[in-house]
């Protein structure tokens, strides 16, 4: 019996720091769409309030919280997740030239970035 109520602690422990996973994923795709159109010429972004939307049909994550991190998280923060999101898609973050080519290759394409992107 003891076992099982430790079992139910540990779960529902870790819900809530799996909650904020989806959230970290989805700000840092939305962080490195912004590093593409802030680093390559010809691209736009779907603004912050088009991406909560996005966040919650596609993701099922809650729309006002998405906005309050899009909005309050320091930038430095979402600079990292943006480059760490294009890192673990094999980009080199560092490189302009690597980073326009990888969004080149996703915008408007059924993609977790690209699906930011547009071409202006």
């Amino acid at each position: 019996m003891a076992g099982a109520v430790a079992l139910v602690i540990v779960s529902s422990s870790a819900a809530p720091a799996l909650a904020q996973d989806k959230y970290s994923v989805f700000i840092g795709q939305y962080a490195a769409a912004q590093r593409v159109v802030a680093d390559c010429d010809g691209f736009s972004l779907l603004a912050p309030q088009s991406a909560a939307s996005v966040a919650k049909s596609e993701d099922g994550l809650r729309r006002q919280k998405v906005l309050r991190l899009m909005y309050y998280s320091k930038s430095a923060k979402l600079a990292q997740l943006g480059n760490a999101t294009l890192t673990a898609r094999g980009v080199d973050a560092a490189s302009k030239r690597s980073v326009c080519r990888f969004g080149k290759a996703v915008v408007g394409k059924d993609d977790r970035i690209g699906r930011f992107l547009a071409l202006r």
